[in-house]
């Protein structure tokens, strides 16, 4: 796997794989570019927010699939590049950033309950929905 081949390679599950996603687009390769530090905290923003973008869709939405679990890896093997060259402490900082902007647009009382990661509370968030149909 390599996050310049753009691809994501499956993860096996018994017989099955599911997780390959064709996320950087065709051609995709390293292109010689010098990206200053403030570009690269940029694309660093731009991942986490993916990330958080997406356990919440699998949140609200129940389900997860191939795209889902592909995007999860191969952000994550981006960021973890990136953490490579501006530290773990810088790249916690953008991902405090990246929350607190990201919980502006959610109503609290469910960020709570996504941020909490209670199963009975998250279960308890769904059962209420069931009643509001």
């Amino acid at each position: 796997m390599s996050i310049y081949d753009r691809t994501v390679p499956p993860t096996a599950i018994g017989n099955m794989q599911i997780g390959r996603a064709d996320i950087s687009g065709a051609g995709a390769k390293p292109s010689g570019f010098i990206a200053t530090k403030h570009e690269l905290e940029q694309v660093a923003k731009y991942w986490l927010h993916q990330q958080l973008d997406n356990d919440f869709y699998e949140f609200t939405s129940q389900s997860s699939g191939s795209f889902e679990c592909g995007l999860a890896r191969y952000s994550t093997h981006r960021l973890n590049a990136i953490a490579d060259v501006l530290g773990a402490d810088r790249l916690a900082e953008l991902t405090y950033e990246v929350i607190e902007g990201f919980k502006m647009a959610i109503d609290p009382t469910v960020w709570e309950i996504f941020a909490a990661a209670s199963p009975d509370g998250r279960s308890d968030y769904f059962k209420d929905l069931e009643l509001d149909d």
